[in-house]
């Protein structure tokens, strides 16, 4: 399936998480996944995986019997033991015996089919495969580490504990423990039996020996020698006939680039062992760090070890070395060993966080501590005990002295931070009464798998292995193969993909990153030059080809960099001389929505966000939409920038001044890319192709937008071309350079290509090979890259998602029924029921979404449904992706913390009645109201911007007071005076005095507010002021009261003291902004830049949140009307687009009006509902001619009823658009005047409706467009032709009608081509010679236009007379050009029916056939063919090419091969070898020939003459219609023109 496959990095600290078997297949634990490789000694290649654990594979190990080599069994951390077909890749069973996590894994070598498993609880569980039988042991009450069946001895197994413990046990004595080893004093990590089954005497040192012996064993015949590696840095040989050892080795202390081993790296030791079966008397152990030693047993003296990988530098693994496997190829003896190659470090410049209350749920570095468990542990060492605490106890210091503190390392249930997964990890010590938490993170070099011949001790090749999420991929313009991946575990790597000695050559590069790699690009000249932007928001410049450590910019982002490109200078950096500039700047995008520059020769230097040149040059007042991705043209001429909002805008460097905005996608646009320049086509340079969170990819063609810009910026709504059939969002685009319009979609045919299914979770990044036509590079969530030919793949479409079937299915018969709601506010309920605890409610939303988020929210449910091909790489600025790397393996924890976490919730309301009761709310009343159906809020919207912008509507709504008393915060300080007068009325019902007296308070009537207090006897001490030092009391109170958590109290108190700023800055801190805004407007002035700085917080929060009327709300507040209609159509809805569009209107956002109302009548359109679509239209006057088009679009769906092109229903019409007598354009213009005003007299006018829709762009028909909009398509041609008929024009009339009637043979819809001739030309030929009438003969444009026209017309009426005469013969399928089914007779008397039939009608005209057998059309389109033809073959020439290079075939007989199924343009078969050359020169030469055609000729359309010439033939023969001359021309051209195969086969079933 796939070519070259970079794996996931193996997991760590397992005793045995790789194998290898007999066959030299080896297979390895990466995450919950199994990774098979096929291994020789030349190169590996992964074949395939395994997948069905649920969290992390901590074992892995292949049967070793003959037949049964492909048999292989994983544990995992969920407790299951899996045995697979690694043949088939398949399921055979499973087990969960285990009721703890698994730890050790073996295949018993001598019981057929045995597999023994071992967990830390001490359980050691036999399972026969054969007979699905499980026997259960518990031979010690210690954790086991690992365990090893004997090669000799059936029943033996050897287990190793955490303390150092060896049993041998007997499983045919019920676990009966045969020998106790002591002498290791810590961890056992790996055992090994020798190969041969008797105890050869052994050379020890004397110390090694406590009898003074040799280490010969009495009675060796009896036993076996078992080799041990423990964590205390020895490697023990052990005799199981004396049940002791007999040999110590200590692991030496070897010297690595000129330094002495790191005292942290023997604190993480993992010692392996390993005895191959060739070699008896040889042990290979892995060392400190990352070196792996042969230990000769039989070599005396002191030195018994050689270094593997000891003559080339970086041979050996550079950090632990965990799994060690043989297998033999040949006479060749190979050794697999797997490594951490990364280390656990705390970066330079170390975040520390300090926790303040242990109970709330505090973020440390952006995570959540609810989604993370404790592991606790003495040190900072390699095996976490299981031990979890409360939520609660999180975080609780284990020694009160600061020289006694212990370490916590915080890691997701199940998932050891050392397995291998990407993930940051926190490390919390406990210091007196404080715990401080620092920041590990995974870095340093990559994961590796290396192969080693044991007869030379050095390293035969090396599999890098990925540790994170693959984000992004960028190819070199100038070193041709280099190919950079940026990685989630904070390396980038530099793969030379062309190399010819190491297939996988790569550089791994590491300093100065620290945090995950998601965006790359390479410099387009300089070589070397790869920026890199980060996580964390980095932007950096790295030159591969040098030692030195990257340039870092000074200007941070504030999120994740999402995309990175090289372009030219825009001011200010473009400014001064040549020499003064940079050729190309470097442009980052990141998920707070800016978009800086910066400057490569100054990267210490201040970047500069170009929202300001672009404000500045277009000047835009309003709030300009976050950006998320950005694309320059290749020439550098032209910027694209995708938004938050869907949109895309094109501006024109260096001022970037807008062209156009392109409306088509309505969600976060996540990746844009421009077709390659050096194509054949020069049209296709202008293609942008965009793709969105909604699974669609749009092709926009922005030529006229681009050579031809208009003054004021153009309005794009319709794609070029639409690519469906994703089933999620898309995550990354990228252009064939080898082929034109090619996605791994065939853009211009809207049709995919293929689809690649060898991943196993998302897509996150997509880049095709610069070398080989046919090869792409993928790489996702699932921790590999992967490289994979497109002509290789089975599938075309993406398959279906079963979950997204199943929940549609639950959902579907559901129907919830709606509670009536009270009208909340004044009288709507009573105040007991609707007052809420002061501070309960939820800080800076305006209501619980019920009724705004619904929609929002299910999609959600459903995309979280479909597992983690839908959860992850998202641009929403307002959701933070960091972290959702860890959910894959975790899942399981997170329910248990939710668990956990409700509890406790639960515990603490319990507790509620025993703590203090909080205040209760101080705007009941206004709050109630934002907790309304969605429809009143958005009408609420409207008249808040009918009395802002002093509209008539204004008289009838008196805002903050009444239905209208929520507006009074968003008014003038009258309204909020009112609003303010009723809740102080609604707390005096209720008795709440003192919400009565901090009312009072923020309006400064603190007279008011002291003469309430003593009338009802609630006078409080803050009421007393004037004295200094009761000043400073009432300030510590203050702070006395933020730290019992009473913020509205303190506000009160601060205002009191007349420190109104503080106490608004307090209440805004702590999300107070409804109470802060109310504060602010009762007592500062209107034009305080505090006051509007509130509502926009506030409304970000909201819009956020996604409450997006009350954040409209407070963007009209802010005099940001713009934004505010803007956030209201980001829901997309009908409803909420009709509100934005009407609130644009009101605000005098005139051009905002139009593309809403415009983007809500398509959506009206599409399902019919033809009467709303023309009331929103109807707001806007500068919609007429949209009007005008889709009165003709609801005319023409009513005269099309009745036939097989409209199967649909429709929701509303009008009394106007029912079928008449008259003819269709009769019709259109006499209800265009009737009910629009639009008629020939007013010239002016309709001059200036033909130029407005003519802006629009109306690409060429599709067959994958569907149909209602393909009618929309022909609707606006049939605008334009009824516009010019108005005007006279009409060499532009027939050139619009014929554009209506061609689409649908473009599309290959006959009927719908016949039924648009008998609408726009009922009389036929008749109507298009009255058209004719009216031209010019002497005009070369309008004769080329009618011919095509009456060609269509008498093409139509072709196929009509065949098909009368042959109605009762029996049908053959052809299928030629256009899609429609030629036939041939096969009963004589249908023949002589239909013959007589002919003769009563008489033949055809001679104008007939003289229109459709034109010569120079039939050349044209015979060239065309040729081309096509031509590009075919080129295409299945590099193709074979590949083959060729792959299976080793000759050039020569590629080449007979190719000769012998290929064709000549004329369609003969060539007798002569192909070359790329040839056929090249072939195609220049058919194109000089297109070149001389008259471009009239080329540029209109016209049936296809040899199909024309077939029927003719074909109907002559059986009808005999024609006469010879006609027969004869026919034949004539045929021969001249048709001489493909494809015609030659039509020709001959049909004619002979």
């Amino acid at each position: 399936m796939h070519q070259r496959h970079l794996p996931a990095s193996p997991n760590w600290y397992c005793s045995r998480c790789s194998d290898i078997n007999g066959k030299g297949v080896l297979g390895f634990g990466a995450k919950n996944t199994i990774y098979l490789l096929n291994v020789t000694a030349a190169s590996p290649a992964v074949t395939g995986e395994l997948s069905g654990h649920t969290e992390r594979v901590s074992g892995f190990a292949f049967c070793s019997h003959d037949g049964q080599e492909h048999i292989c069994a994983s544990t995992s951390d969920d407790k299951t033991v899996k045995i697979w077909d690694s043949e088939q890749k398949i399921l055979l069973k499973e087990h969960n015996v285990h009721q703890s996590t698994i730890s050790a894994v073996h295949w018993s070598p001598v019981q057929k089919l045995l597999l023994v498993t071992g967990d830390e609880k001490g359980i050691v569980v036999c399972y026969w495969f054969s007979s699905n039988d499980t026997q259960s042991f518990f031979p010690e009450p210690r954790t086991i580490f690992c365990l090893s069946c004997s090669p000799h001895e059936e029943n033996y197994i050897a287990v190793g504990y955490k303390d150092g413990m060896i049993v041998v046990i007997d499983i045919s004595k019920k676990g009966e423990v045969i020998h106790r080893l002591r002498g290791h004093d810590d961890e056992i990590h790996a055992l090994a039996w020798c190969p041969r089954p008797r105890e050869e005497p052994l050379y020890g040192r004397s110390e090694d020996n406590a009898d003074g012996g040799n280490g010969a064993t009495e009675g060796a015949e009896l036993g076996c020698y078992l080799a041990s590696g423990s964590r205390d840095q020895t490697v023990r040989i052990w005799s199981t006939a004396r049940g002791k050892g007999v040999m110590t080795l200590k692991l030496p202390f070897l010297k690595r680039r000129g330094v002495g081993v790191d005292p942290a790296l023997k604190e993480r030791l993992w010692l392996t062992v390993h005895w191959p079966k060739r070699r008896p008397s040889q042990i290979v152990s892995s060392c400190f760090g990352g070196e792996m030693v042969m230990w000769d047993l039989m070599k005396s003296g002191k030195q018994k070890w050689s270094l593997l990988g000891s003559s080339p530098e970086g041979q050996n693994h550079s950090r632990i070395v965990f799994n060690m496997s043989s297998f033999c190829s040949g006479d060749r003896e190979l050794l697999l060993s797997t490594s951490m190659d990364r280390e656990l470090l705390p970066p330079a410049g170390t975040e520390r966080h300090f926790i303040l209350r242990r109970r709330r749920t505090d973020v440390l570095l952006g995570r959540r501590l609810s989604s993370v468990g404790l592991v606790c542990q003495d040190d900072f060492g390699p095996r976490p005990c299981r031990r979890e605490p409360t939520p609660q106890s999180a975080f609780v210091a284990t020694s009160s002295s600061p020289s006694a503190c212990y370490c916590h390392l915080l890691v997701r249930k199940g998932i050891s931070s050392y397995a291998g997964a990407e993930r940051t990890c926190y490390l919390a010590v406990g210091c007196r009464a404080s715990v401080w938490c620092v920041r590990i993170t995974l870095d340093r070099d990559p994961a590796d798998i290396k192969c080693w011949d044991l007869a030379s001790l050095e390293c035969c090749w090396t599999l890098p292995t990925l540790g994170g999420f693959v984000y992004c991929l960028s190819l070199s313009p100038v070193a041709t193969g280099c190919l950079a991946l940026g990685v989630g575990d904070s390396m980038i790597r530099v793969w030379n993909t062309l190399s010819l000695q190491n297939q996988y050559d790569i550089k791994t590069f590491w300093q100065g990153i620290k945090s995950k790699v998601t965006a790359l690009a390479w410099h387009p000249l300089k070589e070397g030059s790869l920026a890199f932007g980060t996580d964390d928001g980095k932007v950096g410049v790295y030159e591969v080809y040098s030692n030195k450590p990257p340039q870092i910019s000074s200007t941070y982002h504030r999120r994740t960099v999402y995309s990175l490109t090289w372009g030219p200078p825009v001011p200010p950096m473009s400014f001064g001389g040549s020499g003064d500039k940079p050729s190309y700047s470097l442009y980052s995008c990141a998920g707070e929505g800016v978009i800086f520059q910066h400057d490569p020769w100054k990267l210490s230097g201040e970047a500069s966000n170009i929202d300001k040149l672009i404000r500045d040059t277009n000047s835009i007042k309003h709030k300009i939409p976050p950006h998320t991705d950005l694309s320059w043209k290749p020439d550098g001429s032209i910027l694209a920038i995708g938004n938050e909002d869907g949109s895309i805008e094109v501006l024109k460097a260096p001022m970037l001044k807008l062209l156009c905005t392109v409306q088509q996608h309505h969600k976060i646009i996540n990746s844009l890319c421009w077709h390659h320049e050096h194509s054949s086509q020069n049209e296709l340079q202008y293609l942008l192709a965009s793709g969105s969170s909604n699974a669609t990819v749009y092709i926009h063609d922005l030529r006229s937008a681009i050579e031809t810009p208009s003054e004021s910026p153009v309005l794009v709504t319709e794609p070029f071309r639409t690519l469906s059939g994703h089933t999620n969002k898309i995550t990354g685009l990228a252009w064939s350079p080898h082929q034109d319009g090619r996605l791994v979609w065939d853009v211009l045919k809207e049709q995919p290509v293929c689809n690649y299914r060898g991943h196993s979770g998302r897509l996150l990044c997509v880049q095709w090979s610069a070398v080989h036509p046919d090869l792409v590079w993928t790489g996702g969530d699932d921790f590999t890259l992967q490289e994979w030919a497109v002509s290789k793949q089975e599938h075309i479409t993406p398959p279906k998602s079963k979950k997204r079937v199943e929940i549609e299915k639950k959902r579907g018969p559901q129907k919830k029924s709606k509670k009536k709601k009270k009208a909340p506010g004044k009288g709507g309920m009573k105040p007991e029921e609707s007052e809420l605890p002061l501070g309960e409610e939820m800080k800076g939303a305006a209501g619980s979404g019920a009724e705004e988020g619904q929609s929002d929210n299910d999609e959600e449910e459903e995309k979280n449904a479909d597992g983690p091909s839908v959860t992850g790489w998202s641009r929403e600025s307002s959701v933070d992706t960091r972290g959702t790397e860890t959910v894959q393996n975790g899942e399981k924890f997170i329910h248990a913390v939710k668990r956990e976490v409700k509890e406790e919730k639960k515990r603490e309301k319990s507790d509620l009645s025993l703590k203090k009761r909080k205040p209760r709310s101080i705007l009941p009343l206004s709050t109630s109201m934002d907790h309304r159906p969605k429809e009143e809020l958005q009408q609420d919207c409207l008249t808040l911007a009918a009395v802002r912008h002093s509209h008539g509507q204004s008289r009838a709504c008196v805002p903050g007071s009444g239905d209208h008393i929520q507006l009074g915060l968003f008014t003038d300080r009258d309204a909020l005076y009112r609003m303010f007068q009723e809740e102080e009325e609604s707390h005096m019902e209720a008795g709440h005095y003192d919400s009565m007296v901090y009312l009072r308070l923020w309006k400064g009537d603190l007279i008011g507010a002291i003469n309430l207090a003593v009338e009802k006897g609630e006078l409080t001490d803050h009421l007393l002021t004037g004295y200094q030092v009761w000043a400073r009391t009432v300030e510590a109170y203050v702070k006395q009261l933020c730290h019992h958590e009473q913020f509205l109290k303190a506000a009160s108190h601060l205002v009191s003291i007349h420190k109104l700023y503080e106490a608004i800055n307090l209440l805004k801190s702590h999300q107070f902004y409804r109470e802060a805004i109310a504060l602010a407007r009762a007592r500062l002035q209107p034009e305080d830049p505090v006051l509007k700085n509130l509502y926009m917080s506030w409304a970000a929060v909201l819009e956020k949140d996604g409450h997006y009327t009350t954040a409209a709300k407070c963007y009209f507040a802010a005099d940001s009307s713009f934004d505010a209609a803007k956030i209201v159509a980001k829901k997309g809805d009908v409803m909420s687009l009709k509100t934005a569009a009407n609130l644009a209107w009101i605000s005098g956002e005139s051009e905002l009006a139009h593309s809403l109302s415009l983007r809500c009548a398509k959506d009206l359109m599409l399902s019919q509902d033809w009467v709303a679509a023309q009331e929103v239209l109807r707001t806007q006057d500068s919609l007429l001619g949209h009007r005008l088009m889709f009165c003709v679009n609801e005319i023409l769906t009513h005269s099309l009823a009745d036939t097989d092109v409209v199967t649909w229903t429709v929701a509303s019409s009008h009394t106007w658009s029912k079928s008449c007598e008259e003819n269709f354009l009769s019709t259109v213009h006499r209800v265009w005047q009737s009910e629009f005003g639009v008629a020939a007299a007013d010239l002016v006018k309709v001059k200036t409706l033909h130029q407005q829709l003519r802006a629009i762009e109306n690409p060429p028909a599709t067959t994958s467009v569907p149909m209602k909009q393909l009618l929309s398509h022909i609707s606006l041609d049939v605008t334009l032709c009824a516009l010019s008929q108005l005007l006279g024009e009409w060499p532009s009339t027939l050139e619009e009608l014929l554009q209506g009637l061609t689409r649908g043979s473009e599309v290959g819809h006959f009927t719908l081509m016949t039924e648009m001739c008998q609408l726009l030309l009922p009389q036929g030929l008749e109507s298009v010679a009255l058209y004719k009438q009216k031209l010019d003969t002497s005009d070369e444009r309008s004769v080329a236009i009618s011919q095509s026209v009456e060609a269509f017309v008498c093409y139509q009426l072709m196929y009509k007379k065949w098909w009368n005469y042959s109605e009762t013969s029996a049908l053959t399928n052809n299928t030629i050009s256009n899609g429609h089914h030629l036939t041939e007779n096969s009963h004589n008397e249908d023949e002589a029916e239909c013959k007589g039939e002919a003769q009563s009608d008489g033949t055809f005209s001679e104008g007939l056939w003289k229109v459709l057998l034109s010569e120079p059309h039939a050349n044209l389109q015979a060239t065309q063919r040729a081309i096509a033809e031509i590009q075919r073959r080129v295409t299945s020439l590099i193709q074979q090419h590949s083959q060729c290079k792959e299976t080793r075939v000759s050039p020569e007989a590629l080449s007979t091969s190719q000769s012998e199924t290929s064709e000549e343009p004329g369609g003969s078969t060539s007798g002569n070898g192909e070359s790329l050359a040839t056929l090249t020169a072939q195609v220049a030469e058919h194109h000089k020939v297109l070149t001389a055609i008259p471009e009239l000729i080329r540029k209109y359309p016209f049936p296809d003459v040899m199909e024309c010439c077939i029927v003719f033939l074909h109907m002559e023969k059986h009808f005999t219609l024609f006469p010879q001359h006609i027969c004869a021309e026919a034949t004539t051209l045929l021969h001249k023109y048709g001489t493909t195969e494809s015609l030659c086969k039509a020709w001959q079933r049909l004619t002979h």
